[in-house]
């Protein structure tokens, strides 16, 4: 993501919005996954392998988001660490 901030310069608030509607979405995808095991219609049984393949996008999904959240800490600490020196 911190190529992409470089691309589009964003305020500090603006950032945050984008943050937020990535955590939303992600999590928004895990519930409606989570809704789907739960309560398999007969679609799902039918297609094992697109619920497996939702799966797996899901999970590429929420791996992304760890990876720019800590992308995005990282940047921030070097940040801090540059103007305090």
């Amino acid at each position: 993501m911190g190529f992409l901030w470089s691309l589009f310069p964003l305020k500090k608030w603006d950032k945050m919005i984008v943050s937020l509607f990535q955590v939303g979405g992600s999590l928004f995808a895990l519930l409606l996954w989570i809704i789907n095991f739960m309560f398999p219609s007969r679609i799902t049984k039918a297609a094992s392998a697109e619920f497996t393949w939702q799966f797996y996008v899901l999970l590429l999904s929420l791996l992304g988001l760890v990876f720019s959240t800590l992308w995005n800490l990282i940047t921030l600490q070097r940040k801090k660490d540059n103007l305090l020196s």
